[in-house]
């Protein structure tokens, strides 16, 4: 697993209060402050294992594709946040402005381009259709090719 890099605008994905455990085709993760615990399949401990806040989402897909002789394209790999479900709607959108602020904030910019990050402006109502989308989607494929949660 890759080291957390030192610069200080990258976003980790990181924590000492996690315990993680590499598995031959997966990831445990345990939340030592939540007391929860994570599987991640074979994907997503690849995505894991490379959010080091250096890797941009393209170099992961292109990473994805030569490891797995596949194309990946890289809708695949995004970064959001989410919160509670049933969250007030003057919560999210007062956290969707204060994070604006920070995106648009002279240094944010910069680590972005250089990670070759994009930021998308989209509204928390229009993102909530992008997130529908995507489950639809990948669920289709899912049930296509048969995966199961383990």
């Amino acid at each position: 697993m890759k080291k957390p890099t030192e610069n200080p605008h990258a976003a980790l994905a990181r924590d000492e209060e996690l315990v993680v455990q590499e598995l031959s085709d997966e990831v445990l993760i345990y939340d030592l402050r939540q007391h929860k615990a994570h599987c991640l399949n074979q994907t997503a401990a690849f995505v894991w294992n490379h959010c080091d806040g250096e890797t941009s989402a393209d170099e992961i897909a292109n990473l994805m594709e030569k490891e797995w002789r596949t194309p990946v394209n890289a809708d695949a790999v995004w970064f959001a946040l989410f919160g509670p479900a049933n969250m007030p709607a003057e919560l999210v959108n007062k956290i969707h402005a204060d994070v604006g602020k920070v995106l648009d904030q002279p240094q944010t910019k910069e680590f972005f381009a250089k990670q070759s990050f994009e930021r998308v402006t989209d509204s928390p109502a229009e993102f909530a259709k992008l997130v529908d989308h995507d489950i639809a989607k990948w669920g289709a494929l899912i049930k296509q090719v048969g995966a199961k949660i383990d």
